[in-house]
């Protein structure tokens, strides 16, 4: 990752208002208005293209109006530091790190890119000076955190900060402390801190499986029972952004009418399909329930997958080599225990067009791999290319737009209108709207360098297509870049949030969702492994 990306990513999220000026009685309450997150953004957009210029006495200039405009906030002062790392600055870097020392700011995982920012520089005596002064900064924090925690006020954002800042010090014993306070309140967060950073560090691992083992315990109870349906409840109001545009009318009404099936569930799969019911009304495959191990392993496997396709259940996939034997992608399921009839269509080979299948969006760096692909073809000579995106259940959605760069003659945005919710309690009062559209514009895609295919496009989809997958298909048909075949993709795109559940289950909710939720197909056609390709 470059430097200035990590720099935006980790000083945009983490610091934040200054409220000691606002709020004596020192609540270390961390909301900020949207007016003011809005102009943090534009402040740094204008920083940053004065950087990439080199233009850096007037990217300092912008900084001081803004700490003097708006001194209640510490993004000025991040904004000098910001400054003074790409100008090679020690002084001024100093200086805003030392203000910086005593400010309120917010905490999440971006802290780790302190050592990053460090790391990617080439002049060896300014790494070790900033690494001083970095350092220096976090004993400061750490001592600011520490006297404000004895206060016993908003101690989860205290103890959460401390868990990076002594990760920096690499005092694990410290991060173990502060990650055990917070391990009740916000599971999450301790899970997420464990695997990007302390993947080997046993004991850090055995606090997380500890709990995790505590929440698998299934009494029964009425209490257990209805504490979990809050917790779900509770959970998806707050940050589902796909429940606005459900089918349900009053989420809290909707889960109220539930509870005497919750009280009358007799075992713990009784209750669990009672909690998927209520989930599954939104209709997003990002907000789902997972059930327990001990349920989902009670059930045997059959070894293959099937579809439900104009009323007939359909093969789509085979696992078992058994039953590879008798069985074929496309049959229809007549009767359990017998032996169905092959459905199957052929196309026609033709070398000039280039069948992709992209399975997957994570792991390796699948731009990479798309590229070493075609950089011996000639796009003049290509007649048509197919993406078979059937089994890809996501990943990074930066890998689809770089491809989708080599389609395309001029700029295109993805992620439209993606939505996250965001709550104005006064607003609700006064029957206002309620909620904020995170980007409206989307995120711009500009035309590959080289390389460029102007040919008809195909892009084979599957209700197993969803996530990043969906936010690639729908490029094609939003852009009428290229026809969608098959059948409708899964409908869910967003990042997710776990939330552990009674008796060892789980809840996942989407966070953020966008316009390319359910891409409906342009042909309602299966295709077989015959389809028109050049293989590599």
């Amino acid at each position: 990752m470059k430097r200035k990306k990590t720099i935006f990513l980790f000083f945009v999220l983490i610091f934040v208002v200054n409220l000691e000026a606002l709020m004596p009685n020192d609540s270390y309450n961390l909301n900020l208005s949207v007016s003011n997150y809005l102009k943090m953004q534009s402040v740094f957009d204008s920083v940053s293209a004065k950087i990439e210029s080199k233009k850096f006495a007037e990217a300092e200039e912008i900084s001081k109006r803004y700490e003097q405009q708006f001194p209640e906030m510490a993004l000025g002062f991040f904004l000098e530091f910001y400054v003074g790392v790409e100008s090679k600055n020690l002084s001024l870097i100093e200086k805003s790190l030392t203000q910086l020392s005593g400010k309120y700011f917010s905490v999440n995982y971006y802290y780790s890119y302190f050592q990053e920012i460090s790391r990617d520089i080439d002049d060896k005596e300014f790494q070790l000076e900033l690494t001083r002064l970095v350092n220096g900064f976090c004993d400061k924090r750490i001592e600011f955190l520490e006297t404000k925690a004895k206060k016993k006020v908003n101690l989860k954002k205290i103890y959460k900060e401390l868990s990076y800042l002594y990760f920096l010090k690499n005092n694990q014993e410290r991060v173990y402390e502060n990650l055990q306070k917070l391990i009740n309140s916000d599971y999450q967060f301790v899970r997420e801190f464990q695997t990007r950073h302390f993947k080997n560090n046993q004991k850090i691992k055995e606090l997380v499986a500890d709990y995790e083992k505590n929440m698998r315990v299934w009494n029964g109870t009425s209490a257990q029972k209805i504490a979990g349906l809050l917790k779900l409840s509770s959970s998806i109001k707050s940050y589902c952004a796909t429940l606005p545009f459900s089918s349900i009318p009053d989420w809290d009404l909707y889960v109220e009418s539930f509870i005497p099936r919750i009280l009358k569930a007799r075992t713990k799969k009784d209750y669990y399909e009672i909690l998927a019911k209520i989930v599954g009304k939104i209709g997003d495959n990002h907000t789902a329930i997972r059930f327990p191990d001990d349920i989902e392993n009670s059930y045997a496997k059959c070894g293959l997958e099937i579809v439900y396709l104009q009323g007939k259940y359909v093969v789509s996939s085979i696992e078992s080599e058994e039953l590879k034997k008798i069985v074929s992608p496309g049959d229809e399921i007549v009767k359990i225990d017998d032996i169905p009839v092959k459905l199957f269509i052929d196309a026609e080979k033709d070398d000039s067009i280039y069948y992709f299948e992209i399975k997957k969006f994570w792991g390796t760096d699948i731009y990479r791999e798309f590229l070493s692909k075609i950089k011996n073809i000639h796009p003049a000579e290509v007649k048509g290319i197919i993406f078979d995106i059937r089994e890809n259940r996501g990943g990074n959605s930066g890998f689809g737009d770089k491809i989708f760069s080599h389609l395309i003659n001029k700029p295109v945005k993805n992620y439209i209108y993606n939505f996250s919710p965001v709550f104005f309690p006064f607003d609700e009062v006064r029957a206002e709207i309620g909620c904020l559209s995170s980007d409206v514009s989307g995120k711009e895609i500009l035309p590959a360098d080289s390389l460029i295919f102007n040919c008809p496009v195909a892009v084979l989809i599957s209700p197993k297509t969803s996530s990043a997958a969906e936010d690639f298909a729908f490029l094609f048909k939003y852009y009428k870049r290229g026809k969608l075949i098959g059948l409708p993709t899964s409908g869910g795109t967003g990042n997710p949030l776990n939330v552990l559940l009674p008796g060892g289950g789980s809840l996942r909710i989407c966070l953020n969702t966008d316009l390319s939720c359910g891409n409906n197909r342009d042909l309602n056609k299966q295709t077989s492994g015959t389809d028109n390709r050049k293989n590599f």
